[in-house]
Parts: C-alpha cells; sequence; structure tokens
C-alpha cells in the first residue's frame, strides 16, 4: 500500500500485490486532483495549446504481468473524470475548449483478447470555438500539434531491402462503446476566410450513442441540436463502423440561410434578407466494391426567402413556399427522382434596362474563362461523339406546380417607359425527364 500527497493537495494511492520475479500486480491505482497545468513540462513540447485549467481523477484496476517477452494486461471498471478543463492556444486570446466535466466509468480493457470496452461516457456544457483567420488558413483545431519534419533528402545509396517481415495474423482490436451521452455542447464557427465574416452558432447540442462497435451489428445514434437560435437539426439512426453503414432519419427544420450568405454572396449579386431551409428524409449509406453507396429519400422545403438588388435594395425576387416532395436519389448509378415540386406565393420584378439588359440575367454573373490555355481543344466531331455515347442522367419529376405568382415587368428601354404586372400566375407541367423520348404536358 502507498499513498503519496503533492504540494499541491494532488493524491495518488496504490493499493495490490506485487511479484519482483517474474514482475506481477494486481491491484488499484487511483490519483485525486490531479492538476493538469501541474504536468505541463511532460507534454509542452508535443502540442501547440496549453492547458489552461484541468482537475483529473482516475481509478484504474489493473492485472500487469510479464510472461517471458509477452505482456499481459487487463483493465477492469476502469474510471475516469475530468474537470473545469479549458484549452487555449497559444498566443491566443480565448480558450478554443472549455469542458466542465468528463466522465468515463467502466471501462475494460484486454490486450490478450485485443478488445476494449468503454461502458459509459457522460459530459456536459462545453464550450467549443472553430475559427479560420482567412481564406486558404487552416482552422484553429488543425493546428493543434506540431507539423511533422520534413524528411531530407541524401545522396547515400539506399540499402538493398530487407526481407518482408511475416505478417501479423492476429486479429484488429475490437472496440466497443456501450454508451455516449452528451449534453448541452455549445460550437461557435467563426470563419474570416468566407467573402464576409460568418459566424454561426450550433448549441442545445445533444448526443445519445449506444452500442457502437468495430464488429458486429451497427449502434443507435439520436442527435438535436439548434441551429442559429432558429433552426432545429435531429438525427436518428443506426450506424456501423465495419463496414461502414448509416441509415438514418434526418430532419432540419426553419434552418435560417442568411448566416450563410458569406459563403456564395461574391458569386451573386443579390442579398438575401430572409429564408429558411428544411429537410426530412432518410439518409442510407453503404460500402461496396465499387465505392460508398449514398441514397436519400424524403422532401426538401424552403420559404420566405426575400431577395433584394445588392447595388439599390429594390426587391428582386420572394419565394413563400417551396417543396420538393416524395424524393429519392441514388448515387451509383445516378437517379433522381421527385413526385412534385410545389412553388406557391411567388413574385419576381423584371427590368429591361436601357442598354437591353435584363436585371435577373446579371444575378449571377458569368464564369470567367483563363485568356489562354496549353491544353489543345477537342474538336467539334469528338465532342459530338462523346456527348451522344453518353446516356442522359436517369433524372425524373412528376410534376411542378406554380400557384399564387406575382410578376412585373418594366421596360425602361423606352421613353416613357412601360410597366405592366401578371398576378395570380399559376400552372402545372408534368413527365418531365431527360430521357430523349420524354415529352412534358404543360
Amino acid at each position: 500500500t502507498l499513498a503519496v500527497t503533492t504540494d499541491a493537495h494532488e493524491q495518488l494511492t496504490l493499493e495490490g500485490k506485487l511479484a519482483v520475479e517474474p514482475f506481477a500486480f494486481d491491484g488499484t491505482v487511483a490519483l485525486k486532483d490531479v492538476s493538469l497545468p501541474r504536468l505541463a513540462p511532460y507534454y509542452a513540447s508535443q502540442v501547440l495549446f496549453d492547458v489552461r485549467e484541468g482537475k483529473l481523477d482516475l481509478t484504474l484496476p489493473v492485472h500487469l504481468a510479464l510472461k517471458g517477452e509477452a505482456l499481459d494486461l487487463t483493465v477492469t471498471d476502469l474510471s475516469t473524470e475530468v474537470r473545469g478543463l479549458q484549452l487555449r492556444r497559444r498566443r491566443a486570446r480565448a480558450a478554443f475548449l472549455r469542458l466542465p466535466s468528463l466522465a468515463i466509468r467502466a471501462t475494460q480493457f484486454e490486450l490478450a483478447h485485443r478488445q476494449l470496452v468503454v461502458g459509459a461516457i457522460d459530459t456536459a456544457d462545453a464550450r467549443i470555438r472553430l475559427e479560420r483567420p482567412g481564406r486558404d488558413q487552416p482552422w484553429n483545431l488543425e493546428t493543434l500539434v506540431p507539423a511533422a519534419p520534413a524528411a531530407t533528402k541524401t545522396t547515400t545509396p539506399r540499402p538493398a531491402a530487407a526481407p518482408a517481415a511475416p505478417q501479423d495474423d492476429q486479429p484488429p482490436f475490437a472496440v466497443t462503446l456501450t454508451r455516449l451521452d452528451l449534453k448541452g455542447w455549445q460550437v461557435r464557427i467563426e470563419d474570416r476566410g468566407a467573402s464576409a465574416p460568418a459566424v454561426n452558432v450550433i448549441d442545445r447540442l445533444a448526443l445519445r450513442v449506444e452500442g457502437l462497435a468495430t464488429s458486429g451489428k451497427p449502434g443507435r445514434v439520436n442527435l438535436q441540436a439548434r441551429v442559429n437560435q432558429s433552426g432545429a437539426l435531429a438525427v436518428q439512426g443506426s450506424l456501423g463502423l465495419a463496414p461502414v453503414q448509416a441509415n438514418l432519419q434526418v430532419q432540419l427544420k426553419t434552418i435560417p440561410v442568411v448566416p450563410l450568405q458569406p459563403y456564395f454572396q461574391d458569386k451573386t449579386t443579390m442579398l438575401l434578407t430572409s429564408g429558411q431551409l428544411g429537410v426530412d428524409g432518410r439518409v442510407a449509406l453503404s460500402t461496396t466494391a465499387k465505392g460508398p453507396l449514398v441514397s436519400y429519400k424524403g422532401e426538401v422545403s424552403a420559404g420566405n426567402f426575400l431577395a433584394v438588388a445588392r447595388d439599390g435594395g429594390h426587391e428582386l425576387a420572394r419565394l413563400g413556399e417551396l417543396r420538393i416532395k416524395d424524393i429519392d436519389v441514388v448515387s451509383e448509378p445516378l437517379k433522381v427522382e421527385v413526385g412534385e415540386i410545389a412553388v406557391r406565393d411567388y413574385a419576381a420584378s423584371v427590368i429591361l434596362n436601357p442598354d437591353k439588359t435584363i436585371n435577373l440575367a446579371s444575378i449571377v454573373p458569368p464564369a470567367t474563362t483563363p485568356a489562354s490555355s496549353t491544353a489543345a481543344p477537342a474538336s467539334p466531331a469528338t465532342s459530338t461523339k462523346a456527348a451522344a455515347s453518353a446516356p442522359p442522367p436517369h433524372v425524373r419529376v412528376g410534376a411542378l406546380v406554380l400557384s399564387d405568382g406575382t410578376i412585373s415587368f418594366e421596360d425602361r428601354s423606352i421613353s416613357p417607359a412601360f410597366s405592366t404586372s401578371l398576378s395570380h400566375l399559376g400552372g402545372r407541367i408534368s413527365g418531365i425527364s431527360l430521357e430523349e423520348s420524354g415529352r412534358a404536358t404543360v
């Protein structure tokens, strides 16, 4: 039995049975109130951040023995807890991680059977700050450890290759997570690499995972969060690791698009002053010999969109509601089927300018092409043959339904200017398809 107390009131206790030759230990090692910042001299050179605060408790029941050259290691019912953890990148003003509590319990490890079972992980109220200082700059969490040193070139001849070592026929480690409960987390994303600074906040983040393992049947996952104060995210279903597979019900409700505008506002001349997106469907992911296979069945919605001109602020377009129903998408081979696209309560303002240009045509600036290129352009005959040989993708839309539309038109190329409007504009286009024999009914 050994008991130690440090000058910072940290406690170490060790109790069990010890044999020297051959070496064996059966017992429990316990740490209490260990100050993580005080251990910095042992890890500071390996990381690019500082542990500003944090206490550690650990209880480790262990069997450790040497059998010849083999190590026999078994851990039963490990429990550990980290409290008040704060991590800050060096020379940064704010912590990128604040973690009030993280507890891991009922964990078992058997080296001989190559398996790790984590009984339960409980954590709550963490605060994470994701930052990118500029375009083509790394995110702060990407630079937490020093970069590996570059290999130096040498003119010394390479020695002859050694015989290949025999392959280790041991099975891979089997890892199982019995339960993970994550509650009340918040992630703040500040991106100054977009066309304008973008700030998005995901809070009230709750994640529960049960029975997730590297082998066996898939586990269950349930994720919920709030997005930018008004949107809601919910994901639940099954998730497997080996092979990678997922079958998830995904719901996004009233996700605001204005906070996402910096990511595309340099590609358009309009500004969105409002707008919401929604998704409700099932996503399936599986691995095949040809690669990952992804499918989606469900619907997508949008509403309350208002777009104004960036130069003058006048209204360009408005969309009350868009619903895309009965979506069936498969990635390989590509298949896109949609039951109905319904557009309701929409409006557009079309202006023919004095130079004969149309205002809506300039919303998306034309793509710029390089002035010169070293690659020889393909001949028209080659392009025609390639287009003819490639079948069109399987794309079908059951119906496009328009209702309650308003189109205003103004011709400023004549004097006096002419204006008119169409209201209660609606219609239906059925049987839309990219197939060569496809014909739609209007």
